[in-house]
């Protein structure tokens, strides 16, 4: 069973009989996906489009899912000498992150003085270019040597959060096309079947120029992520304003944030089949608010979630997904459950980005992209909705185990020589980092930690001891969140704090995360103590 395009809700469209996956269907969609090997995944699958099958077993070949069977149906052929996985658990389609700012993702929360009404009033402080914009200026303009370090620190942290795809990344190594990772991209898939996504983050200018650009993304055959009404003031719902007027919305765009609608708006973007990517930690730590969540739900438009960035947002959607349970459970008229965030998370996610005829969920020819958790909870996407890092158990991304606990991943045939160790909640876990198309192969995880670490110890020091080793083409990646340009002249001298610390890779391993949050004022005390998210961990 597919979703259907002309359904704005993502709700299943009538089912359709897998076909049997044949020689032709094996092409080079990914540079890895030839070299995934033959294997057989076996434990609970909930496929996203149906019912969970209690005892199952997935047939993986060159980056495809062969076939999708109950363990006691007779084999495919080819299978005999496959390596057999008993994983113990339950196994999801890989999650699918549609609103980020990966660069970003090695700097610690930035604890905001107030909740804003819109971007514009935090992106302008001096504060914010001291904690967030100079140190990114810093350790990427003045340091593009280390583009390469960022890059794999924030990619495996996509990765051991269980995110198989990814929004918010435009880099390039040496002058070579924009950065193709083991994390699929949604701006750069590398695959002639995923659209690549346009993406847009200042607010639109009311000038005929800009209009124009804008409706010709619309008008594109490309999805468009666009940040629509980030706040909560008149400003902020300006914007949709200026869009509804201009009829700029439509099945392409997805509308991330949406924080400043007020509820009848909802209705139009269902209507024209725009889609929601809802950020709501990011937008409590910002704006002291979120989306009108029962009137998003009530309209019936799609919605996705995207953790956004670690200076204001969840490190990985494990955490996102608790935030939003919590928000749903204080809002009066926000009936949202655990199947409807697990589908947000997966087949809702990628027909949204243009991806739903490829990832999103289990089926016989689909990219065998998959996420295995412990088994923790009866109901299949509750256990989804309470997982921690700690308990991932395997992540395959085009075939390839790439993460996982270390018995699962050894059991899949990898050599100990190609994979680096790392430990979650004191459970010891592998990862396969090697990609025949990767410029950062020679960087290992602790390698790009270390080196990390110390050049954000003294951003002083880092901003002035890079000299280009020669007149070659730079390592280069985008920055994506800058004042706007009346502010931007003004706020250039504000030089960075002196030191920063590495944003940890998980939440399960930082003890003082949730002191952290609860220290907020502005954010809803739901959130913090005991009974808030804490309680998940």
């Amino acid at each position: 069973m597919k979703y259907s395009e002309g359904n704005p809700a993502g709700e299943p469209a009538a089912a359709a009989a897998p076909h049997p996956v044949t020689d032709s269907d094996f092409v080079a969609f990914d540079a890895a996906a030839p070299s995934a090997p033959a294997m057989v995944v076996f434990g609970k699958i909930v496929p996203m489009h149906g019912e969970a099958i209690d005892n199952g077993a997935l047939y993986l070949r060159q980056g495809l899912i062969v076939a999708v069977r109950k363990r006691t149906d007779p084999a495919p052929a080819g299978f005999e000498a496959a390596p057999r996985i008993e994983t113990g658990g339950v196994i999801y389609p890989g999650l699918l992150d549609l609103h980020n700012h990966l660069a970003y993702n090695i700097l610690p929360l930035w604890i905001p003085p107030q909740a804003f009404g819109n971007r514009n009033q935090w992106l302008n402080l001096p504060g914010y270019k001291r904690f967030v914009g100079a140190p990114m200026g810093v350790l990427t303009k003045r340091r593009p040597d280390l583009i390469k370090a960022i890059v794999r620190y924030v990619e495996t942290k996509l990765l051991i959060g269980g995110v198989t795809s990814g929004q918010g990344m435009h880099s390039t190594f040496g002058g070579l096309p924009y950065f193709q990772g083991i994390v699929r991209n949604f701006e750069v898939p590398a695959d002639p079947s995923l659209p690549s996504a346009n993406h847009v983050v200042p607010d639109l200018k009311d000038k005929p120029a800009d209009i124009q650009k804008f409706r010709d993304k619309i008008n594109s055959t490309r999805p468009f992520f666009f940040h629509l009404a980030e706040g909560r003031d008149d400003v902020a719902h300006g914007q949709f304003k200026l869009l509804d007027r201009e009829h700029l919305f439509g099945a392409r765009l997805l509308a991330v944030h949406c924080a400043g609608l007020k509820p009848p708006d909802f209705a139009k973007l269902a209507a024209a089949k725009t889609r929601v990517v809802w950020s709501p930690l990011s937008n409590l730590l910002l704006y002291g608010g979120t989306l009108e969540l029962a009137a998003l739900l009530n309209s019936g438009a799609a919605f996705s979630l995207g953790s956004d960035w670690t200076p204001s947002g969840s490190r990985n959607l494990l955490l996102e997904m608790k935030v939003a349970t919590l928000v749903a459970k204080n809002t009066p008229g926000a009936n949202l459950g655990a199947r409807k965030l697990a589908e947000a998370v997966t087949i809702v996610a990628a027909t949204s980005a243009g991806w739903g005829a490829r990832l999103g969920s289990i089926e016989d020819g689909k990219y065998a992209d998959l996420l295995v958790l412990d088994s923790d909870k009866t109901d299949p996407y509750e256990n989804l909705v309470a997982a921690t890092e700690k308990g991932i158990r395997l992540v395959v991304i085009a075939g390839h185990v790439r993460y996982g606990d270390e018995a699962l991943v050894l059991a899949a045939g990898l050599p100990p020589v190609q994979t680096e160790k790392f430990k979650v909640g004191s459970r010891k876990k592998l990862l396969n980092l090697n990609h025949p198309s990767s410029p950062i192969n020679h960087i290992s995880l602790a390698g790009a930690a270390e080196v990390l670490r110390e050049e954000m110890s003294d951003l002083e020091r880092a901003a002035g001891v890079f000299t280009p080793l020669s007149a070659g083409p730079v390592d280069t990646i985008e920055l994506d969140i800058v004042p706007d340009e009346a502010a931007f002249d003004a706020l250039a001298a504000v030089a960075p704090v002196k030191s920063l610390v590495l944003d940890a890779l998980t939440v399960v391993d930082d003890i003082n995360y949730f002191d952290t949050l609860d220290a907020i004022p502005h954010l809803p005390a739901y959130l913090k103590g005991p009974a808030g998210l804490r309680k998940f961990y």
